[in-house]
C-alpha cells in the first residue's frame, strides 16, 4: 500500500528532498530514544547488583536480561543525499504547474456526465441553458434592447423648434418663448417636458452650463462611460481567460476511455474532449456578443446616472449560467462536480507574462477603439442635439394669418427668473392662495368678453367707452 501511495505522487525534486529530510529526522530520533533506552537499562542492572549479591549464572530466574548487540547498535541518522545546484534551484523554485479549477456551471458538466445516473436529466439541463443564453444574446442585440440611434434625435429636435418651440400660443405671462424656458430649465412647464428632460441629460453629460452649446474640455458623461466600458471588458476577459485555461488544462489529460478515479480525471476520451472543446468556442462565441451588446447599451445612455447602473446590470449576465445551474442540476452532478479535482497545467514564467500582455492589449484595444469610434462620436452628435434645440435666437414667437396664411411675428422677452414675481405674477398669486379678491386682474363672466377685452386695443376700448 506503501509502494502505491507514492506511485501516486509524482517525481519532483523539492518532494524527494522533503522525503529525504523526514527519514533523516526520523532516524536521528529513533537514535535518541534508543541511546536513552540503553542508559535506562544500565542504571537498571547496576541498582540490582547492588541489591542482589551471588545471583544465578546461566539462564536462572534472577538472571538480568541483557541487551542484545543490535539493540546496542547506535542508529546512524540517515544523511541527506547532496543536491546538485541546478537540483537546488529546482527544488526551491515555485511550483510552475498551474491548478485549473472547474466551476460549478453547466458548461463543465461535461467532465462528469456519464459517471452518474442522471445523465438524461443533466443534458436537458444542459440544452435548456444554451437555449436561454442564446434567446438572452438574441434579445440584447436587437434595436429594441438597445435603443434608437441618437442622429434621429437631431430631426426631431429640428421639427420641435420649426412648428413648436416658438409658436405665440405658449407664451407665459410673462412673455417668455417655450424655447427659451425649455433650454433654461424652466420647471413650472406643462409642455415639452420631454425635450426639457432630454437637455437637463445633455447638459449633464457634456458637463455644460444651460446657456452653453460646446463643452470646455473633456465631457464627464464620456470619461464615465469608457471607465464603465473598460469595467465591462474586465469580466469578458475573466471569462476569456477561464475559456482558455480549461481548453489547455483537458488538453493535458491522457487520452483514452474517460476514467475519473477520486474526483481525479485521469483519461479523457476523444469524443468527450471534441464535445467539451466545441461548448468552450460556443462560450467564448456568447461572450464576444455579450461584449458587443453591453458596449452599444453602455454607449447608447443618455443619462450618466444610468451609465453606471447599466454597467452593474450588464454584470450580471455572466450569473445566468450559475443560477441556472444550482436551481435545476440534479444533486449527483452537483456532488460530482464539487469533487472534481483542479487540472493541471504548466506555466512558465514567459507563458504568464505573455498572457497578461496580451489581456492588457485586449483592454487597452477594445476602450481605445470604443473611445473613437462610438463614445467620441455620440458625445459630438449630443453637441448637434443641443444646438438645434437651444442654438440661434430664442426671443421670438411668431403666429399664423388665419385668412391669407401670412406668417406674423414679434420679439418676446428673454428668460428671467425673478420677472416672475412683478405684479401680474403677484396678483395672480395672491388670488390664487390668499384672496378671491383682486384690483389688478379684471375678470368677465363669459369667454367672449374675456377674448374681446384680451385683443382690444386702447384705441378700441376708448370708442366702446359711453
Amino acid at each position: 500500500m506503501a509502494s502505491d501511495a507514492q506511485d501516486l505522487v509524482p517525481d519532483h525534486p523539492q518532494l524527494e528532498r522533503l522525503r529525504h529530510n523526514l527519514r533523516a529526522e526520523t532516524a536521528q530520533a529513533l537514535s535518541e530514544c534508543l541511546g536513552r533506552l540503553e542508559r535506562l537499562e544500565s542504571e537498571l542492572k547496576d541498582a540490582y547488583e547492588m541489591q542482589v549479591t551471588g545471583a544465578w549464572s546461566g539462564t536462572g530466574p534472577t538472571a538480568l536480561i541483557v541487551p542484545s548487540e543490535a539493540a546496542k547498535r547506535k542508529v546512524q541518522p540517515e544523511e541527506a543525499p547532496k543536491l546538485t545546484p541546478k537540483q537546488e534551484k529546482e527544488a526551491w523554485s515555485p511550483d510552475e504547474n498551474e491548478p485549473i479549477p472547474f466551476t460549478e456551471s453547466t458548461w463543465n458538466l461535461l467532465l462528469v456526465l456519464g459517471f452518474t445516473k442522471d445523465i438524461l436529466v443533466g443534458c436537458g439541463v444542459l440544452v435548456g441553458s444554451l437555449l436561454l443564453q442564446a434567446g438572452l444574446c438574441y434579445v440584447v442585440l436587437t434595436g429594441a434592447f438597445l435603443g434608437k440611434p441618437l442622429d434621429g434625435e437631431i430631426d426631431t429636435a429640428r421639427r420641435w423648434r420649426t412648428f413648436t418651440a416658438h409658436d405665440f400660443k405658449h407664451l407665459d405671462i410673462t412673455e417668455t418663448s417655450l424655447v427659451s424656458r425649455v433650454c433654461n430649465g424652466d420647471g413650472s412647464l406643462i409642455m415639452s417636458t420631454k425635450q426639457a428632460d432630454l437637455i437637463l441629460q445633455l447638459n449633464a453629460y457634456l458637463g455644460m452650463k444651460a446657456h452653453e452649446l460646446t463643452p470646455e474640455g473633456v465631457s464627464p458623461g464620456s470619461v464615465l462611460c469608457v471607465l464603465c466600458i473598460a469595467w465591462w471588458c474586465l469580466y469578458v476577459a475573466r471569462e476569456y481567460r477561464a475559456i482558455f485555461s480549461s481548453l489547455e488544462g483537458l488538453w493535458n489529460v491522457p487520452g483514452g476511455p474517460s476514467n475519473l478515479e477520486l474526483g481525479t480525471l485521469r483519461s479523457v476520451s476523444l469524443p468527450r474532449f471534441l464535445l467539451f472543446c466545441t461548448l468552450r468556442l460556443l462560450k467564448a462565441v456568447i461572450s464576444s456578443l455579450l461584449l458587443v451588446a453591453g458596449i452599444q447599451w453602455l454607449v447608447n445612455a443618455v443619462a450618466i446616472r444610468s451609465i453606471v447602473l447599466r454597467a452593474v446590470a450588464i454584470k450580471t449576465l455572466f450569473e445566468l449560467d450559475a443560477v441556472f445551474y444550482a436551481a435545476f442540476m440534479p444533486k449527483r452532478l452537483q456532488v460530482s462536480m464539487k469533487k472534481l479535482k483542479p487540472l493541471q497545467f504548466r506555466n512558465s514564467v514567459c507563458r504568464s507574462q505573455v498572457e497578461s500582455l496580451l489581456l492588457l492589449l485586449f483592454l487597452v484595444g477594445v476602450t481605445m477603439g470604443t473611445w473613437h469610434q462610438l463614445v467620441d462620436p455620440i458625445a459630438e452628435t449630443m453637441e448637434r442635439i443641443k444646438t438645434e434645440y437651444c442654438g440661434g435666437n430664442q426671443n421670438f414667437v411668431v403666429g399664423v394669418k388665419d385668412h391669407h396664411g401670412l406668417a406674423v411675428g414679434r420679439s418676446s422677452m428673454p428668460y428671467d427668473p425673478a420677472r416672475a414675481e412683478d405684479e401680474i405674477a403677484t396678483a395672480v398669486y395672491d388670488y390664487a392662495f390668499k384672496s378671491n379678491e383682486s384690483n389688478l386682474i379684471l375678470f368677465h363672466a363669459s369667454p367672449r368678453s374675456f377674448e374681446k377685452t384680451r385683443v382690444e386695443t386702447m384705441a378700441t376700448g376708448k370708442r366702446t367707452d359711453p
